[in-house]
């Protein structure tokens, strides 16, 4: 009973401190484990025969900025550029402010236009695969399910600002083919040849 009692003692400290740091990361608008997961979640549905998903990729853009990239998905219709943001409550902004209103439960805060951050990626990678002019680059913002986006005027073709529900659906609509396989293996190597960290990503 003793020993019955001890564990008893040592997962109920366990879960405490799994609340403790959950309601944390709420207080403070911070999610990005959770968001993480429900995005490579739906990711990994995606048919990686089309798809080829590269993950926490950085990349240099040869002036000294390092472009570190949540995910970059190659595909026959493009390449998708995903940036997640890691934020809880109603967001609202525009596709050209420099920054984003973020309104929880109890206090309102800004964060930088995470587009114009996704465009700086973009560049980095038109640069790195200017061999292939053609390519089209899909730029995605993804926000939690429960995050609420209101007010949010994205008028660029293939720009978005979704949840991370949205995400399968937004990618399925691209369906004009543009690169062959041998193309997306050959950029995918590229990605990963230029990745400057040593952790394997393709």
């Amino acid at each position: 009973m003793h020993v019955f009692g001890e564990m008893m003692m040592n997962v109920l400290v366990f879960m405490g401190g799994i609340w403790i740091l959950y309601s944390i990361a709420k207080q403070a608008h911070v999610t990005g484990w959770f968001i993480g997961n429900k995005v490579t979640n739906h990711l990994l549905r995606l048919d990686k025969r089309k798809y080829k998903l590269l993950q926490d990729v950085m990349l240099s853009s040869g002036n000294g900025d390092v472009h570190c990239m949540d995910a970059i998905i190659v595909s026959p219709y493009g390449i998708f550029l995903l940036g997640q943001q890691r934020v809880y409550g109603t967001i609202s902004g525009y596709e050209d402010g420099e920054v984003w209103q973020v309104k929880g439960e109890k206090q309102k805060h800004e964060i930088p236009n995470p587009l114009f951050v996704n465009n700086e990626r973009i560049k980095a990678m038109q640069k790195l695969l200017r061999r292939y002019p053609f390519i089209p680059y899909i730029s995605i913002v993804t926000f939690d399910d429960k995050v609420k986006i209101r007010n949010m005027n994205v008028h660029s073709p293939h720009t978005h600002v979704i949840r991370a529900n949205q995400l399968l659906r937004t990618i399925y609509q691209y369906r004009k083919i543009v690169l062959s396989t041998s193309e997306m293996n050959e950029i995918c190597m590229r990605l990963a040849s230029s990745h400057i960290n040593h952790q394997k990503i393709c």
